[in-house]
């Protein structure tokens, strides 16, 4: 019989995810926490276990996105995600919308965690000599979280962190707000210090540039994940540490040459000043590390040496690659 050799020229239309690629990046979700606890008291106020959660995993995924290490998905909004799906793929849309349809992430990496004991309470103080009353607030935290691959299910990290703030640091973050906007500060203050430590141990904050007129560097992170006012450690890398019965790096020895305060942030980036130390002492990727101010009763595991290599290529990678 006849046999024939056929050509076919297509064209196949492609989706486009606008901005950065998300694949650039590790891509992360925060599952809602756990609650232990039936109701949490917010300034004399009982609320309901489930929108103590959603309150603090909105702060959580604030501080992630902000951060700008991974590629936070959403798993909260599924039903308005669905109907906008569901608009696509009807008979209105055209073959151009609907090629979005196929193009949703899955995550690399779940975070997961218990909330325990928790509480923000207002307490009301009167001042005689001059006929007003003053505000102050105490602020509670119990947390357990980990990070599960999953693929795999593998735990690979987990940690417990109970946290009080102290009187100068609530003031700091409630002064001159109203009880909802105070608690949500807190709540914030709270989120960060988590999102921070999980952060820390895998993409710490690293000197972009330094300018010895100024006295100042520049920092790879901007946004809510810091302060102006904060007061960071500058690390110079030794040599690496390895663990004499699993063979693994621990990571660099780190020794503390200068400490710097945050003076200006943008979304993306920080500058801060050299408060001890000399400028002349910081190099470029050297690691800034947090000195955690303002939490008393502090139990927690999670500061540790970061052992992600960043890789001469660009990119890094992680101590569970």
């Amino acid at each position: 019989g006849l046999q024939w050799e056929v050509t076919i020229l297509a064209n196949i239309l492609k989706y486009k995810t606008p901005g950065i690629s998300p694949h650039s990046r590790r891509k992360i979700v925060i599952m809602p926490f756990r609650t232990l606890m039936s109701s949490y008291t917010i300034n004399n106020d009982r609320y309901t276990d489930d929108a103590f959660s959603r309150s603090f995993n909105q702060h959580l995924t604030n501080h992630l996105t902000q951060a700008r290490r991974f590629t936070v998905l959403d798993r909260e909004y599924m039903n308005e995600y669905l109907a906008e799906k569901n608009i696509i793929l009807s008979s209105n849309a055209s073959t151009d919308e609907q090629i979005k349809i196929g193009e949703a992430l899955g995550a690399d990496y779940i975070v997961v965690g218990k909330i325990g004991q928790a509480s923000i309470s207002r307490k009301d103080t009167s001042i005689d000599i001059i006929g007003e009353s003053r505000s102050s607030y105490q602020a509670e935290f119990d947390i357990d979280y980990r990070i599960i691959v999953l693929a795999t299910r593998q735990v690979k990290w987990s940690d417990t962190v109970s946290l009080s703030l102290d009187a100068e640091t609530v003031d700091r973050v409630t002064r001159n707000k109203q009880d909802n906007a105070a608690s949500q500060g807190i709540l914030s203050h709270f989120a960060s210090i988590i999102s921070n430590q999980l952060m820390s141990n895998i993409y710490p904050l690293r000197v972009v540039s330094r300018s010895i007129d100024r006295n100042t560097v520049v920092l790879n992170q901007g946004g809510k994940s810091l302060v102006i006012g904060d007061i960071l450690e500058v690390m110079s890398l030794g040599d690496q540490v390895i663990d004499p019965y699993t063979g693994e790096s621990l990571g660099q020895q780190e020794h503390v040459i200068a400490t710097v305060e945050v003076i200006r942030l943008l979304p993306k980036m920080s500058t801060a000043k050299v408060v001890t130390g000399r400028i002349e002492s910081i190099d470029e990727l050297d690691i800034v590390r947090r000195i955690v101010a303002g939490v008393k009763d502090t139990s927690s595991r999670s500061w540790r040496n970061s052992n992600t290599r960043v890789l001469d290529s660009g990119g890094v990678i992680l101590p569970f690659d």
